[in-house]
């Protein structure tokens, strides 16, 4: 894994840097052991930078007004969310080249707060417990996704109850 990922995100706290890098703290969750950062327009690799450019210095904030340490479920769903946003929205990938779809590709009928400096349970269609801030249910029917399903899906599995990804592309 990169140690620094080429970036499409601006730095949007630059000041707020976290002390842990996103690649070292991604790389104990990669699916195929880092191999799927060789491709810097991968949809992981998208996720990454998003992590490192946005997620990372946003849950910093916060966390260090609350005086404790970043713990996996805090930024997890920070890298699993936009591998799933790329891998159906945007990302070229082997499975959208193969079928000829064009770039650039359908954009969702509604990403609102996705990939910004925000909570993760103000981003559409997703749903999250209340008390613990888990995320219960991503319902992205209907929003006009196309691409893949992104298999980092699957670690967040233990506190996901509901994946509605039906009617679309």
């Amino acid at each position: 894994v990169p140690s620094v990922m080429p970036s499409t995100y601006p730095s949007m706290f630059p000041s707020m840097r976290p002390s842990v890098s996103a690649s070292t703290l991604v790389l104990g969750v990669a699916l195929n052991g880092g191999a799927e950062f060789d491709d810097p327009n991968s949809y992981q690799s998208r996720a990454l930078a998003y992590l490192e450019d946005v997620a990372l210095p946003f849950l910093s904030g916060s966390i260090r007004g609350r005086r404790r340490k970043l713990r996996e479920l805090d930024w997890l769903p920070y890298y699993v969310l936009p591998c799933l946003y790329f891998a159906s929205f945007g990302a070229s990938n082997k499975y959208t080249v193969a079928d000829g779809l064009a770039e650039p590709l359908p954009v969702w009928t509604d990403a609102t707060n996705w990939l910004t400096a925000s909570d993760k349970c103000t981003w559409y269609g997703i749903t999250c417990d209340d008390e613990s801030g888990d995320i219960l249910k991503i319902e992205l029917n209907d929003n006009n996704l196309i691409g893949v399903m992104a298999a980092e899906v699957l670690l967040l599995a233990s506190s996901i109850h509901t994946l509605n990804l039906q009617d679309n592309c």
